[in-house]
């Protein structure tokens, strides 16, 4: 079950990283306007 829970986190982290980008790219998109 470790190594499963290794998956989690892993895919969590790269979760948080897509949201931070996607945010960041939002963000820029609205400094446009």
């Amino acid at each position: 079950t470790s190594a499963k829970n290794d998956e989690n986190i892993k895919q969590s982290n790269e979760y948080q990283e897509a949201e931070k980008v996607f945010n960041e790219i939002t963000k820029a998109q609205q400094d446009d306007k």
